[in-house]
């Protein structure tokens, strides 16, 4: 009787983690719907920041579709220029918990976001912290196409951390590789101009 129960008790909590996760889906969709009406973003932040509770507290794992409700509400801080509270909610997507069940490639995209949004608050501390990450994905996704968005943005942060980490050898060089990649003409030549202004920066000797 007891083993009985407790099947019927799993079973039940089963099914609630099934519903919790349709109704998260469906709300993340309808919240990425709406945020095309500026009016709608204090709503979409209170909505999402309540969803976001009951799922911490109730929801076993996650997954990508279940993580767009972080992201639709990051989207609302970053349009507002919020770019520190836009990426710590973007990182408390548990990304490597056992539990949950992300892509590589969809962690790259997240781990590239967060690292964009320190930048844009002149933070290349934490940027990096979340790049580095982003490198190890890059190397085990084997992500050599050019016209590879995500690699693109991973070496456009690499330059940029060390630049403004004073790391101007390496920064040159970087910005150097970006002029190859990069398919925009006047991007490419802004890239080469950075490779030129770090060179310039660079300790006596390094470019002989």
């Amino acid at each position: 009787m007891a083993d009985t129960q407790e099947e019927a008790r799993l079973a039940g909590n089963a099914e609630n983690q099934l519903a919790l996760r349709a109704s998260v889906r469906e709300l993340g969709e309808q919240l990425s719907r709406a945020f095309s009406d500026q009016s709608t973003w204090d709503t979409i932040l209170d909505i999402g920041e309540h969803a976001l509770g009951v799922i911490q507290a109730n929801l076993v794992s996650l997954d990508e579709q279940v993580a767009k409700l972080y992201e639709v509400v990051a989207d609302v801080l970053e349009k507002r220029e919020q770019w520190v509270a836009a990426a710590e909610k973007l990182a408390s997507i548990p990304l490597e918990s056992g539990q949950a069940s992300f892509s590589a490639q969809y962690k790259l995209h997240i781990y590239l976001r967060i690292g964009a949004l320190f930048l844009e608050d002149n933070d290349p501390y934490r940027a990096e912290s979340y790049v580095l990450r982003a490198a190890g994905l890059v190397g085990s996704l084997n992500l050599t196409d050019k016209a590879d968005p995500n690699l693109l943005k991973y070496k456009v942060q690499c330059a940029r951390i060390d630049d403004a980490k004073r790391r101007f050898s390496e920064a040159a060089q970087r910005y150097i590789e970006l002029a190859y990649m990069i398919p925009d003409d006047e991007a490419r030549m802004m890239a080469l101009s950075q490779a030129v202004n770090c060179a310039v920066l660079s300790p006596p000797g390094t470019w002989l």
